[in-house]
């Protein structure tokens, strides 16, 4: 492997690495509207900084922390002081990230792999390519992106320490470590084990007679504890906590494991590059894998470079597991596939060089191939990031947003709505987020009871609600309640929750429910279900409804300014009738609470157990059993 300056290899090389640099740009201009909605909690928060306000949500309000990427935040906020909107602020530092990503490991392929460049090359350009990860992350106004950059510097710095200990390197990997921190909590596993690998190696220095890699080390370490004390105080000092809101909303709640979705997730990463994997391992010989241990420095550069992109690995493939959330993962586990690839591509010297250099290389062209068709063809794609009716629902919150900024009441009107993202960005509205990712006191940082909860919300100086709750009706129990006996509250919104954003938005009991109804019976006005309503109704099953505070001096202009946004007028309004998938999913649940007993099931639908040969029906139509 040491045709590096081969000049038919370095011009294939380049000509793959600008193919898929043109293919991503491409694929980000196609698709820059795709900002997904919790992107704009970025947003909001950057802009409030850039303004002078501080790290606040609300204007005036108290600071807040509601960004797991405090590093991406920082950067907008400091783009959009330069001048720059805050979407092309998102797309260009997510996109810059990815192109540095690929030629920091061009790089690191290049001096490793020799002839074998082109191949690795082909084989980096197949993440760039895939416009499903990381195009679509590259527009999300997200920070996976900026996070797979961040690891891929701090492990390049840990391998120039490792490489030329000194305390010029000592500090650039300090620097480095912090920064990856700061980014993404994935960024101190990744660090902590970095930090464990080079220990390893400065100790055996150490024992032999040689302490110039401990001292170093330990240097490194020192500063990197200092930067990272800095850092707390600074929050501490800002925001009074360390962790920040996304913390508690995620470590609130038992997930269900999500198995199949991990099996998804690994199947889409790993689909392109299945047959340069089994062809590498071909030419793997006992020869090349005795090479990567010959001397402590290799076996050290070994395992840095493979055991923190297993541990992270791992760390994504359990995220995916919890959290279902596997689109932002899919950027940031390539970039540490390929720098695990990089461990073990050295050992491939079965076979003469020529025909290893053809063979490996024509595998990873095949490999770029079929993520080129792949993210032309979305009806192939096993997992895709961003489903159609998900990408409606952005718009639809966007369209809210800017109906509402149209009346320029700006901070002078509070919402209250679950969505922390478009809307309250587009409208700049003050806004309560039930959710508590931009609320310190609905974070869960300091546990409240449903009941507390709900008296927090309705107590704030609120104009404007966007929710899923029908007004109550006028009997003074639930028990009564027509619309807390229909089809709709019972199928749609007193159900389990599954996940910690369900538990902060859902009322968890028929009393907290009907307490919230009553609540908007007796002090709210509705102006109408938010349309499309089809869109809901096909997605998951909710109605979303609009009110104005009855008292509110600004009633009258949000209501006018969402009238063309109405889709069902209030008397029209149908509690009886959900769609098919909501119906499927409540008849699944009475089902398997009741073990099967259809008398039991229609007893809870309709009070009368006689029902039950037309509930089976319904069940075996819906359900396909």
């Amino acid at each position: 492997m040491n045709d590096r300056s081969s000049p038919g290899k370095l011009a294939l090389a380049g000509a793959i690495a600008l193919f898929a640099i043109a293919f991503f740009v491409t694929a980000v201009w196609q698709l820059q509207d795709r900002t997904v909605d919790d992107g704009y909690i970025y947003f909001r928060q950057a802009r409030n900084l850039a303004e002078g306000h501080g790290f606040v949500w609300n204007i005036g309000g108290e600071p807040t922390d509601g960004a797991t990427n405090f590093l991406h935040f920082a950067i907008l906020a400091v783009l959009n002081k330069l001048g720059l909107g805050l979407r092309v602020a998102g797309v260009l530092l997510a996109s810059v990230s990815a192109i540095l990503t690929f030629g920091l490991l061009a790089g690191a392929f290049r001096k490793r792999l020799g002839a074998l460049f082109p191949a690795g090359v082909a084989l980096l350009a197949v993440f760039l390519v895939d416009e499903r990860m990381t195009a679509s992350n590259a527009v999300s106004g997200l920070g996976p992106v900026l996070d797979g950059l961040m690891a891929v510097c701090v492990w390049l710095a840990a391998l120039a320490q490792l490489r030329s200990p000194s305390a010029r390197s000592a500090t650039v990997f300090a620097i480095a470590s912090f920064f990856a921190c700061i980014a993404r909590p994935s960024g101190v596993l990744f660090t902590a084990v970095l930090f464990a690998v080079l220990l390893v190696n400065a100790l055996a220095e150490w024992r032999a007679g040689d302490a110039k890699r401990l001292r170093t080390w330990t240097l490194a370490c020192v500063l990197t504890a200092l930067f990272g004390a800095a850092f707390a105080a600074y929050k501490w000092t800002t925001f009074g906590y360390l962790l920040t809101n996304p913390f508690y909303l995620k470590s609130s709640v038992r997930f269900d494991v999500q198995w199949s979705a991990a099996g998804q997730y690994l199947l889409y990463v790993f689909t392109p590059l299945a047959l340069p994997l089994v062809t590498a391992a071909c030419f793997v010989s006992r020869e090349g894998l005795r090479a990567l241990f010959a001397e402590p420095r290799s076996k050290t550069r070994f395992f840095a470079t493979l055991l923190p992109p297993l541990v992270i690995a791992g760390y994504y493939v359990c995220s995916t597991i919890i959290a279902v959330e596997s689109f932002r993962f899919f950027f940031s586990t390539y970039a540490f596939f390929f720098i695990g690839v990089l461990a073990l591509l050295p050992a491939c010297t079965r076979g003469s060089a020529a025909l290893r250099t053809r063979v490996l290389t024509a595998s990873a062209l095949v490999a770029l191939a079929i993520g080129v068709f792949r993210s032309a063809s979305d009806e192939l794609l096993v997992f895709p990031p961003q489903r159609a009716e998900m990408r409606r629902l952005e718009r639809i919150f966007k369209d809210i947003g800017l109906a509402l900024g149209q009346t320029g009441l700006g901070h002078e009107a509070t919402l209250l709505n679950d969505s922390a993202g478009a809307i309250p960005f587009y409208s700049n509205f003050r806004h309560i987020d039930r959710g508590g990712l931009v609320n310190n006191q609905l974070s869960g940082r300091e546990p409240i009871t449903g009941l507390e909860r709900e008296q927090y919300i309705w107590s704030q100086d609120l104009d404007l609600y966007i929710g899923f709750e029908p007004p109550a009706l006028w009997p003074t129990t639930w028990h009564g309640d027509s619309q807390m006996l229909s089809l709709y509250v019972q199928a749609c919104l007193l159900k389990e929750a599954r996940d910690a954003t369900s538990l902060r938005t859902f009322a968890q009991t028929p009393e907290l429910l009907w307490l919230r109804m009553q609540e908007l019976r007796e002090n709210w006005r509705m102006v109408g279900q938010l349309g499309p309503a089809a869109y809901w109704d096909n997605a998951w099953g909710l109605k979303y409804f609009a009110y104005v505070r009855k008292d509110s001096p600004h009633a009258d202009a949000i209501a006018e300014s969402l009238e063309e946004l109405i889709e069902v007028e209030p008397e029209d309004v149908d509690l009886t009738s959900i769609s098919k998938y909501a119906e499927r999913a409540y008849l699944e649940r009475l089902f398997a609470r009741h073990n099967g007993n259809f008398a039991q099931m229609a007893s809870e639908i309709s009070g009368d157990p006689g029902q039950a040969k037309a509930v089976r029906a319904r069940y075996r139509k819906l359900v396909k059993r």
